[in-house]
């Protein structure tokens, strides 16, 4: 979304999109105001052809001493796909995200709440039109702990190679990530800041219910298999930031 007409003129037409909320906005006035103002604007760049990275072939760890004071944070990245709603391994990271190192999930509790070891944790499957990496966060209250809790996080991600997730806890996370997507479509802002996330995946408003159709479709067997071929050392990559 821009909000300044500065920043406005500096999009051109083959990388922006319009869109129109509330009581307003339809087709026939949002389409002439958009043809008054802006069918004068000139096609862009071109976006240049960017080639595919090379595939990872071996575990990748870095370790950055922080200038300055830091509880120590670690970072993990496992290679994956593209957003696909097509890809049912893509579609199977998103609950995984939540029940392995969610809130609820049983690390959280180890590390957060009994052993108090570490200030969060907390990972995010990443809706993006290139690959990206799965991403695990921590920070850690004692540098001593950091192997510790390197090693609970590939436990947990071991576990979930080899165990099925419960159904019944998987279908009532399913619907909790529905129903919350829903319940935040309750005024025309919040709309507007919701569909430019799939606008500028697909260039579709409608793989918002194919998005949905699919994520409800995920089994424990499809978290159980993409686990299996996105966690592998091959994938991983390591971060870990100390300070002074």
């Amino acid at each position: 979304m821009v909000s300044t007409e500065n920043g406005l003129m500096a999009w051109h037409p083959l990388d922006l999109a319009f869109e129109g909320e509330g009581i307003d906005a339809r087709k026939a006035k949002v389409s002439s105001m958009i043809e008054k103002y802006y069918s004068s604007w000139k096609p862009g760049y071109i976006a240049p052809q960017i080639e595919q990275e090379p595939k990872q072939t071996a575990p990748r760890e870095a370790k950055v001493k922080y200038d300055g004071k830091t509880l120590p944070v670690v970072a993990i990245g496992y290679k994956y796909d593209a957003f696909d709603v097509k890809n049912k391994d893509f579609m199977a990271m998103l609950p995984f995200a939540d029940l392995a190192f969610g809130e609820n999930s049983a690390l959280y509790s180890k590390l957060v709440l009994e052993e108090q070891k570490v200030q969060f944790i907390s990972s995010g499957a990443q809706t993006r039109r290139d690959p990206f990496p799965f991403m695990i966060y921590s920070r850690i209250k004692n540098e001593n702990d950091v192997e510790y809790v390197i090693g609970e996080v590939e436990k947990t991600i071991g576990k979930f190679k080899t165990e099925l997730v419960s159904v019944e806890q998987l279908e009532a996370l399913k619907k909790r990530m529905k129903y919350q997507f829903l319940m935040g479509l309750d005024s025309p802002e919040s709309v507007a800041s919701v569909l430019p996330v799939f606008i500028t995946l697909t260039g579709d408003i409608n793989v918002i219910e194919e998005y949905f159709s699919a994520l409800m479709a995920v089994t424990p067997e499809d978290i159980k298999r993409a686990v299996n071929r996105y966690f592998v050392k091959e994938n991983r990559n390591q971060v870990i930031l100390t300070g002074n």
